[in-house]
């Protein structure tokens, strides 16, 4: 189960979308897992299919989703700076 957790929070937060949606995805895998016994077999079905069904959409996402092209900044060209030097610095001998 924790590693259900990891795996789903390390994906969504990989797509770019908020931790809440995790907890979404996770929260039919959790109901089953605290309430077992007291489920009828249809809701159990619905729960197991549904994380199931949750888990492949997930993974059908492509990486970085949530920034779209017109999220990536505009690269700016760098501009070089003279080095400066202390006096005895690597190879420069002192007087």
């Amino acid at each position: 189960l924790v590693a259900i957790i990891w795996m789903v929070f390390a994906r969504v937060r990989d797509i770019g979308w908020p931790a809440a949606v995790g907890f979404g995805i996770l929260a039919p895998k959790l109901a089953i897992s605290v309430l077992p016994g007291s489920l009828p077999p249809l809701t159990f079905d619905i729960l197991q299919y549904g994380f199931i069904a949750a888990i492949i959409v997930l993974g059908l996402v492509p990486g970085g989703f949530a920034d779209g092209p017109r999220a990536q900044p505009v690269r700016q060209a760098a501009v070089a700076e003279p080095a400066r030097r202390a006096a005895g610095q690597f190879g420069q001998r002192r007087r």
